[in-house]
């Protein structure tokens, strides 16, 4: 039985981050370089590629969620959320939504089977609601083929929120977050761009730190710029 369910579990979090994936990448396109011919040095041409990036300040961010390293329940989540550019190196994701389906882990089978603990009396993860600023640390390029220019750029995140949990009283119980992580994003097209981040929210009692949780997360999205 066990065994069925690590096997179940390991292929619905396999599926879900693989169709993201080749969805993202079925979409993407790579930005055209700009070349503009400087002269010859030593025989070799001399060439200088630029491509100003869009100074769009909005963004809404579409993207899946996994939290993979809870000892009772995973999490596969979706999240929505809404940023604003400052300026070139900092920007406000003024609010994120995240829905989070649990998958038991082996660890809640056994104490169901040894110990007779009931999975549904273990508190686990449903919804979190976050406010992130991002300083983007990093901006870089590479070059495909001589020929094609993709632009990156890599941020820290840090914020606050609100995280929502669930057991058998069916209640729902706020506890307040802190949210760290690092985020890596690239240009498919002058205003849409695909990322990968990690985050983990240090989740706090709120009965003055009867308990302290960390739900460390990795995510995949799309940013639409305007």
């Amino acid at each position: 039985m066990i065994f069925y369910l690590r096997k179940k579990q390991k292929n619905l979090f396999g599926k879900v981050f693989y169709f993201v994936f080749v969805i993202s990448t079925f979409f993407s396109n790579t930005l055209k370089a700009d070349e503009t011919l400087l002269g010859t040095l030593d025989g070799s041409k001399v060439s200088a590629i630029e491509y100003s990036l869009p100074s769009d300040q909005h963004a809404f961010n579409f993207g899946t969620e996994l939290f993979p390293f809870n000892p009772y329940y995973n999490g596969i989540g979706a999240f929505v959320s809404y940023q604003y550019h400052i300026n070139k190196n900092l920007s406000w994701e003024m609010i994120r939504t995240t829905y989070i389906f649990s998958v038991q882990t082996d660890l809640t089978s056994q104490l169901a089977e040894k110990y007779e603990v009931a999975p549904e009396k273990i508190e686990r993860l449903f919804w979190m609601i976050k406010s992130n600023l991002k300083y983007y640390l990093v901006y870089g390029k590479s070059l495909l083929s001589d020929e094609y220019l993709n632009h990156f750029r890599v941020a820290f995140t840090a914020g606050t929120g609100v995280a929502f949990t669930k057991d058998s009283s069916f209640l729902f119980n706020a506890k307040f977050l802190v949210n760290f992580g690092l985020s890596f994003e690239v240009y498919i097209h002058d205003s849409l761009l695909w990322g990968l981040d990690f985050q983990d929210a240090i989740v706090i009692d709120s009965s003055i730190l009867k308990s302290v949780l960390t739900y460390p997360s990795f995510s995949l999205f799309l940013k639409k710029m305007f």
